[in-house]
C-alpha cells in the first residue's frame, strides 16, 4: 500500500535501520551523537533556502536573473515564462523550459538531467568511482548490500515490465493526480499532464543526480567527462548483442547551479521503493568530490528503486551545499533538510563511520508505480 500521504506531519514515518553492518564493532571508545559536526553547513543551507523563497520587487526580477545568470552561465533564452513571471529565486532556479528543447532518445537509457557525465563505468565492487581516482561504496550509497544488488540485476533482467494477468500497476502520474486530489491547498498544474508544465513552489533541486541500474553488457569506453547529452549514445541499443551477461552500471552527473534543474526518468521503469537517508550537505563539485573520499554516500539523498527491462534499476537525488531540497513530484511526504528532525543522526555519528547507509526513511509502493522515460519525476 502507498504510504505517502500528501500533507503528513514531518517526523510521521519513523526513522529505520534499512541494513546492519556487521563489520561494525562495538565500542566503549564510541560516544553517543551530541551535536552533529555538520551543524553549520546544514543551518546556512536552510537559511540560503528560505532566503531564495522571500518574493521579489516585480521591476528588479528580470535583471536580478539576468545577473545571475550570467554569473552561473544560464541561459535565460530557454526559460518557459518571462523572467518577471518567476516571483522568487527558488521558482526560476527550478524553472521549467519552453517545451521541445529537449527531444528524447530513441534508446533505451537517456540523460535524466541536463549536466555533464563526471563518471560512467561498469560496477566491478563495491567501491565505484565518484570522480577520477576517488570512490564512494555502493552498499553504503544506496542502503544494500553489493551481492543483492548483483543478484537482483541478474534476476530481473529476464524479465518484461509488461504487468501480468492480475497484476496491478499504478503510473507516478496517477499516484501523483491522487495526491493533488486529497489535497485541497494544492492549485498548481499536474506535473505530469503533457499539456502542462509544473511551476511549484518552496521547492530546489541537488547540484547532483546518481543513476545506478543494470544493463547489458556493451563495449562503451569508459566516460570521465562529457555532456550529458551523449549518455545515450555510449550504450546505445545496436551495441547490445541479444543475448549475454548482465552487468551492473553507475553514472554520476553534475548539475551546475546554471542549469536545468528538473529531474526526469533515465528509462521506462517500475518503482517500489523510495529511501530517504537523512545526511549531510557537503559541496559536490568534482573538486571538492576529489577531496572527502564517500561523500555522496554521506550527504542527504533520496533513492527510487526497482527494476528495468535489463534488471536492476535506481535513480539518486544527492543533495548539497545552499541545495538541500529534494522533491520527488508523486511523494510530497518526503522532507528533506530538516536539521531538528535529523538533529541525532545515526548515519553521521562521531567515530561510527560504519554506520553511513544503516538508516532511512523507507517506503515501499505496492503495486509499484510506472515511470515512463523522460518524465519529469522530480527536483
Amino acid at each position: 500500500e502507498y504510504m505517502g500521504t500528501k500533507g503528513a506531519a514531518v517526523g510521521d514515518e519513523p526513522l529505520i535501520m534499512i541494513r546492519r553492518n556487521n563489520e561494525r564493532k562495538a565500542s566503549w571508545l564510541r560516544p553517543p551523537q551530541v551535536v552533529r559536526w555538520d551543524v553549520l553547513g546544514v543551518a546556512t543551507s536552510w537559511l540560503f533556502g528560505q532566503l531564495a523563497s522571500i518574493p521579489l520587487w516585480r521591476p528588479l526580477r528580470s535583471p536580478y536573473y539576468r545577473l545571475w545568470s550570467r554569473v552561473f552561465g544560464a541561459n535565460v533564452e530557454e526559460a518557459e515564462l518571462p523572467l518577471h513571471e518567476y516571483p522568487c529565486l527558488q521558482e526560476f532556479f527550478t524553472r521549467a523550459l519552453k517545451p521541445g528543447l529537449r527531444p528524447i532518445a530513441d534508446v533505451d537509457l537517456t540523460s535524466p538531467v541536463d549536466g555533464r557525465v563526471v563518471v560512467l563505468g561498469p560496477v566491478t565492487g563495491d567501491h565505484v568511482e565518484q570522480v577520477k581516482g576517488v570512490t564512494y561504496s555502493v552498499t553504503q550509497f544506496l542502503g544494500e548490500e553489493f551481492t543483492t544488488l548483483l543478484a537482483r540485476s541478474s534476476d530481473a533482467a529476464s524479465e518484461e515490465l509488461a504487468p501480468a494477468a492480475g497484476v496491478r500497476t499504478r503510473s507516478a502520474a496517477r499516484v501523483a493526480r491522487e495526491l493533488n486530489d486529497n489535497d485541497n491547498d494544492i492549485e498548481e498544474p499536474n506535473p505530469f499532464d503533457s499539456e502542462n508544465e509544473s511551476d511549484l513552489s518552496s521547492v530546489e533541486l541537488s547540484d547532483d543526480v546518481i543513476s545506478v541500474a543494470s544493463c547489458e553488457e556493451s563495449d562503451a569506453d569508459d566516460v570521465t567527462v562529457l555532456p550529458a547529452a551523449r549518455i545515450a549514445r555510449t550504450v546505445p541499443r545496436s551495441t547490445m548483442p541479444a543475448a549475454v551477461r548482465n552487468r551492473l552500471w553507475h553514472a554520476v552527473l553534475y548539475l551546475a547551479p546554471g542549469d536545468y534543474h528538473r529531474v526526469h526518468s533515465a528509462a521506462s521503469a517500475e518503482i517500489d521503493t523510495l529511501r530517504h537517508f537523512p545526511g549531510t550537505l557537503f559541496p559536490i563539485s568534482p573538486l571538492v568530490a576529489r577531496l572527502i573520499p564517500n561523500l555522496f554516500a554521506l550527504n542527504e539523498r533520496v533513492i527510487l528503486s526497482g527494476k528495468w527491462r535489463h534488471g536492476y534499476y535506481s535513480q539518486t537525488f544527492v543533495g548539497a551545499y545552499n541545495v538541500g531540497s529534494i522533491v520527488v513530484n508523486f511523494d510530497s511526504s518526503t522532507k528533506t533538510n530538516r536539521l531538528l528532525r535529523d538533529f541525532v543522526n545515526p548515519n553521521l555519528e562521531l567515530f561510527s563511520y560504519g554506520g553511513v547507509g544503516c538508516f532511512a526513511y523507507n517506503r515501499a509502493f505496492e503495486p509499484a508505480l510506472t515511470i515512463s522515460k523522460g518524465e519529469e519525476i522530480g527536483r
